[in-house]
């Protein structure tokens, strides 16, 4: 994941299978029409969660995110991401620690075969058992042989980020909103965002 640096312990992967995916399909009740690539998903194994030990990450853009503990029952889930054109594709997943806060990184390319861009989401499981959604931001544009890139850079309760188009600016971690935020700015910075993901919570 060469957009994204600054976590430690980095476990990832950019093996996308199908028979991840389908096993995530069947916990899924929403199927909808995307591109052969949403369909996949990539599985890691980490401690991403408060409890001691690790989990397995599943992850799907069509499915969504799926931790599960030692027995593999679910600890959190979250709903999957809407399909943008015929080049959507999971790129990689990766688990690591920000300065002390476990975090999942998604990346992914939304968009067609020419106009594309790759967007990374940093994923949190809360104490109450839910999945944050922390920060999204695009960090790869293309348009035919064009491509402009940025990155995100983690630090102490806060990041760096580089959008291809703009200069960096620096994100703090806000506790009350569980996300990263441009000081001063609304809490929606959606005109950098990818595709949305909605928090939940798994009944215990």
């Amino acid at each position: 994941m060469p957009w994204l640096h600054g976590l430690s312990d980095v476990v990832s992967s950019d093996r996308a299978l199908d028979e991840v995916g389908r096993r995530m399909g069947d916990r899924s009740e929403h199927d909808r029409d995307c591109a052969p690539g949403a369909y996949t998903g990539i599985e890691l194994t980490a401690n991403v969660a408060p409890a001691a030990g690790t989990e397995t990450i599943q992850v799907s853009l069509a499915h969504g995110v799926v931790v599960l503990d030692h027995e593999d029952q679910p600890i959190a889930e979250a709903p999957g991401y809407e399909c943008e054109g015929s080049a959507t594709e999971l790129e990689a997943v990766a688990a690591g620690d920000a300065f002390g806060m476990p975090l999942i990184a998604i990346a992914a390319t939304t968009g067609g075969h020419r106009v594309s861009s790759t967007w990374i989401t940093l994923l949190r499981v809360g104490p109450d058992r839910t999945i944050d959604a922390v920060f999204t931001g695009t960090v790869e544009e293309r348009d035919g042989e064009t491509v402009r890139r940025g990155g995100v850079v983690m630090l102490p309760n806060a990041l760096i980020y580089r959008h291809p188009r703009r200069q960096p600016r620096v994100w703090i971690y806000n506790p009350l909103a569980r996300a990263y935020l441009v000081p001063g700015d609304p809490i929606d910075d959606s005109h950098d965002a990818g595709p949305s993901v909605t928090t939940t919570q798994h009944a215990i």
